[in-house]
């Protein structure tokens, strides 16, 4: 999501000044840099149009938190889309809101056996969050032991309880689903 600054406060002092006083120019961009006339795009573009922002002076994100709280259910990709999509602010690394973005970086490293004699590790998938959606790993060759490690950037403090899921197959087939055995790890990962 956007992250609302003090700069961005005064960018709609010059939106509002532009669109709605008497005598402006009735241009809501005039005035604005390259980064804010991309916020006021992008707001608009969720739904929040630049009449709305006539409160501007004691705003603080103001009624767009309001909004905010609802582009989950609209567009359910727009979160990760805006970190990682180009065309989005949080894309381009001069941004403020790319500089102003908290990343808490975890390692996470397994070793995962099968007993002697009974298969091969045919997967390795990820879930960071540990809500379900599950990442593959890089496997390399399949064996009866691997080891896998992945970086993982955690936007926000909290305790989480990322898994890893472990399949293996007796014949070390990773096509077929038959004589398959999947096992789970977790990790306790807490970020201040």
């Amino acid at each position: 999501m956007y992250w609302w600054t003090d700069r961005h406060n005064v960018a709609l002092g010059f939106l509002y000044d532009a669109f709605f006083d008497p005598g402006g120019s009735g241009d809501p961009y005039a005035g604005l840099n390259e980064e804010e006339r991309g916020a006021l795009e992008e707001a608009t573009r969720l739904g929040f149009p630049p009449r709305g922002w006539w409160n501007h002076a004691t705003m603080n994100g103001g009624p767009l938190a309001l909004v905010a709280g609802y582009v989950p259910y609209l567009d359910p990709a727009y979160t990760d889309d805006f970190w990682t999509k180009p065309g989005y602010l949080g894309t381009d690394p001069k941004s403020s809101v790319s500089k102003a973005r908290i990343q808490h970086e975890a390692t996470l490293s397994a070793t995962i056996e099968v007993p002697p004699n009974t298969g091969k590790v045919v997967a390795v998938e990820w879930n960071f969050d540990g809500a379900g959606a599950y990442v593959p790993a890089e496997l390399g060759d399949i064996k009866p032991a691997v080891s896998v490690q992945a970086t993982h950037a955690y936007s926000q403090p909290g305790i989480y309880f990322p898994v890893l899921r472990a399949t293996s197959q007796r014949e070390g087939d990773p096509k077929t689903q038959f004589a398959r055995v999947q096992n789970l790890g977790r990790a306790r990962v807490v970020v201040k």
